[in-house]
């Protein structure tokens, strides 16, 4: 079952707040990514079909913050 938005944010604040520790854990790309690729799924596979979008611009949003994806690739995204 899907949870609901108000859940879906309380699973991002979590990922934002353990980003620096994930980045400093992986200073490696390729070694990140797999391990964002790790803390987040179980997101997306929580969000409901009318959540999912929303939670991907989260994502976008959480890795500009943290530096591992520049704004200019956010703002030139589908996701403006």
């Amino acid at each position: 079952m899907a949870k609901t938005r108000n859940e879906l944010q309380k699973q991002l604040d979590n990922l934002d707040k353990g980003m620096p520790s994930l980045i400093r854990e992986n200073p490696l790309d390729e070694d990140f990514w797999s391990a964002f690729s790790r803390a987040s799924d179980f997101i997306v596979e929580d969000a409901g079909s009318f959540d999912y979008d929303w939670v991907l611009i989260k994502f976008d949003r959480i890795l500009v913050k943290h530096g591992k994806m520049p704004f200019d690739d956010l703002q030139s995204s589908q996701y403006g």
